[in-house]
């Protein structure tokens, strides 16, 4: 165990201190007597029982001392095992995805009918990402961004808090100095993260979710990527938002996708997000073995309650004639 405020010790010292001077002040007081040298005799004195409420109180006020320090303890590490999906979430944070949409209604706000105007395709994006990531039970989900290069933002995580943080600090400053789509260099990192926490070589809970709005023009052809992953049993899933079907490459990509087993999904229609979660729950899950690692965990409540009971014992004592008067 360790104390995270140790400096808050130094406390001690004067509390002790200011207890003593409130005890001393508070002693009775007895008139002179010629025979006051008989009261020094031990049967004239208080009992040290009578003392009791003193001395609970001041270990009430040193263990809430101690629970100000803010102790902490090592936990152990862990091996926990789930069964689940590994879910790669890779986003496109390219140039062309600043581009504003007139009109734009965005996932998450067509229940309340709400437009977003003047909102950007990465803002579609992102909330979708946001719904899709609410709608994940028992999965880990890891994010990927990418424009020239691809980069592993957040790891395979089961917090999807900390991922969702993660989704809402994306924006256009995110990868400074790059502005292309390098869709195959994206999934090859993708599968290379996958590949790293498989457990078997049964890969078909492993699933890549591509979020973008065009296509590749940078880096590896993003069809090849697409048959290596399909010789793994990985499947590829894509959420478009504006994507120009009528473009002979983005044409020639999704036939890829629809060929493997993956589909395609609008970012911009919230019924899309629903049924990609529905089409994610068809896969078979399989066994997730996720370490825990050691950290600190507080643990004041270890000094906190005892310091309550001892206040009210102390409360309780006084209640209790043979405790109140002591010379």
């Amino acid at each position: 165990m360790r104390f995270v405020r140790l400096e808050l010790a130094w406390w001690l010292i004067p509390a002790l201190a200011g207890l003593v001077l409130a005890r001393w002040r508070m002693r009775r007081q007895y008139a002179a007597s010629t025979t006051v040298r008989w009261l020094r005799d031990s049967s004239f004195r208080a009992s040290l029982l009578r003392r009791l409420p003193i001395a609970v109180l001041f270990a009430g006020l040193v263990l809430t001392l101690l629970a100000l320090m803010d102790p902490v303890v090592k936990r152990p590490e862990a091996v926990v095992q789930s069964r689940g999906r590994d879910i790669v979430m890779v986003l496109d944070v390219s140039m062309s995805m600043q581009t504003k949409i007139p009109n734009l209604r965005l996932a998450s706000a067509q229940k309340t009918g709400a437009p977003g105007n003047g909102m950007t395709r990465l803002d579609a994006v992102k909330s979708a990402m946001r719904s899709f990531v609410l709608l994940r039970h028992d999965d880990r989900i890891a994010l990927v961004l990418f424009s020239n290069n691809p980069y592993i933002v957040c790891p395979l995580t089961f917090d999807y808090n900390y991922l969702l943080q993660y989704i809402d600090m994306v924006d256009q400053n995110s990868i400074q100095g790059e502005g292309s789509t390098a869709i195959g260099d994206a999934l090859v990192l993708s599968d290379q993260l996958l590949a790293k926490q498989s457990n078997s070589a049964d890969r078909r809970h492993q699933l890549i979710v591509l979020f973008t709005d065009g296509e590749n023009n940078r880096g590896s052809d993003p069809v090849d990527a697409l048959t290596a992953l399909n010789a793994e049993n990985t499947h590829v899933d894509v959420v478009g938002i504006n994507l120009e079907k009528d473009n002979a490459q983005v044409q020639r990509f999704l036939q890829a996708v629809y060929k493997d087993d993956g589909h395609y999904f609008d970012a911009s229609t919230a019924g899309d997000m629903d049924r990609a979660s529905h089409m994610i729950d068809s896969l078979e899950p399989g066994l997730l073995i996720n370490k825990v690692y050691a950290r600190d965990w507080p643990v004041y409540d270890w000094f906190a309650i005892p310091a309550l009971v001892c206040l009210v014992a102390t409360i309780a004592l006084r209640a209790f004639p043979f405790f109140v008067d002591q010379t």
